[in-house]
């Protein structure tokens, strides 16, 4: 038989376990996921505004009174003319014209009065609608209209593909889910919650600015997403969680937004950060991250990506030397710099994927200063005097 200070204590601890609980839920909710989710960075460098095709077109202060397009890109589509009908809700005296791609391209022969203040394309539900819309958002932008799209969600690598070609880091896209035909009013629903993205994406000044975070969810899903936009390079990877690539910067004095360079002419920033995640995919150490840092160096120096997307690219080896040699992985480093070329220079995955490109030599018989370098494997001799200091990136 327990005593009333028995049942206090145990009272106690009962409500002190639920406020935990619910501390807990509260967290993972102002987070943005659910208790089991993880948060997955994005790999893929962005576009500068200066390394792209275009300037982006200065963004307005509000919808209100402007006159805005609605490109609807897909035959049969409700969810955009449904979003042309709610938007005055959410824009007083906002002038909107639904313009139907098929009919023609709207923006040949554009005349000035006629010209829109804004422009909203999509529903893109495939590869090649994800790309109309693309096109005429990057049509819009060229006439300094500001412009956004609206894409299928689960064709994420379709609008990214389309932007790594066209090289237009600033059009906006907003995923969103289809309408179901059998749910009365639910074109309506989805437009009600796309519109305050679309608006924002008007509004807010425009960089180079990919989402950092990539993915939230279940780690099965993750990896399943990365799988599809063939992100692995056809080799098992690591996902990049926030608290891994948190753990891998410790290995660094350098900030995670310092930018290490340009892989190939137009393509993306290389920055310490994402250097990081693609090096926690490729199963690297906090003590390797001054090599990964000096690696991405040096392929940026060389623009090796440039090189490589020859049609006979030379074959190269890398070389560690000093106290880093050893400090590598059997296969860490080589699969690092695979992962580096897709995502920061812009080689296709599964042009990677079936090419031995890399083997790792270690050197450990030079003493003194770190080095990493690569290595002309047809030629034996150092590849276009392409030799990096590790030390520099500790």
């Amino acid at each position: 038989m327990l005593s009333d200070k028995g049942r206090r204590v145990i009272v106690f601890f009962c409500l002190l376990e639920i406020c935990l609980g619910a501390l807990t839920t509260a967290a993972s909710a102002a987070s943005g996921k659910a208790k089991g989710d993880i948060r997955v960075l994005d790999p893929v460098g962005a576009l500068s505004v200066a390394d792209s095709t275009m300037p982006p077109a200065a963004r307005l202060k509000g919808l209100a009174g402007k006159k805005v397009w609605v490109v609807v890109v897909d035959y049969g589509s409700t969810l955009m003319p449904a979003l042309a009908k709610v938007l005055p809700k959410y824009a007083p005296g906002v002038k909107v014209k639904v313009v139907e791609s098929g009919k023609g391209n709207p923006f040949f022969m554009l005349k000035p009065e006629d010209k829109p203040d804004a422009v909203i394309a999509g529903t893109g539900v495939c590869e090649g609608t994800t790309l109309d819309a693309t096109n005429y958002a990057r049509q819009a932008e060229k006439l300094d209209i500001p412009a956004v799209i609206s894409f299928n969600g689960e064709i994420l690598h379709a609008y990214q593909e389309a932007m790594d070609k066209l090289k237009v880091p600033n059009i906006r896209a907003y995923a969103t889910a289809l309408p179901d035909p059998a749910r009365p009013g639910d074109p309506e629903r989805l437009a009600r919650i796309l519109i305050p993205q679309l608006i924002e994406g008007l509004t807010r000044p425009i960089g180079a600015d990919r989402p950092r975070i990539f993915f939230t969810g279940s780690e099965a899903k993750a990896q399943a997403s990365f799988e599809a936009l063939r992100w692995t390079g056809g080799v098992p990877i690591v996902l990049p969680t926030e608290e891994r690539v948190a753990a891998l910067l410790k290995g660094t004095s350098h900030k995670p937004a310092e930018v290490v360079g340009v892989m190939a002419p137009g393509m993306r920033q290389a920055t310490v950060e994402k250097v990081a995640i693609n090096a926690v995919m490729a199963g690297c150490t906090a003590e390797q991250m001054p090599l990964a840092l000096a690696l991405a160096d040096l392929l940026c120096q060389k623009k090796v990506a440039e090189a490589l997307g020859h049609k006979e690219p030379p074959v190269l080896q890398i070389s560690v030397g000093g106290p880093s040699a050893g400090q590598i992985g059997t296969d860490s480093i080589g699969k690092l710099v695979r992962l580096m070329l897709i995502h920061l220079g812009g080689l296709p995955g599964p042009a990677l994927e079936a090419r031995r490109l890399w083997a790792t030599v270690p050197d450990q018989g030079k003493v003194g200063e770190s080095t990493v370098a690569l290595i002309d494997v047809d030629r034996a001799e150092v590849w276009k005097q392409s030799t990096a200091a590790v030390d520099k990136w500790r």
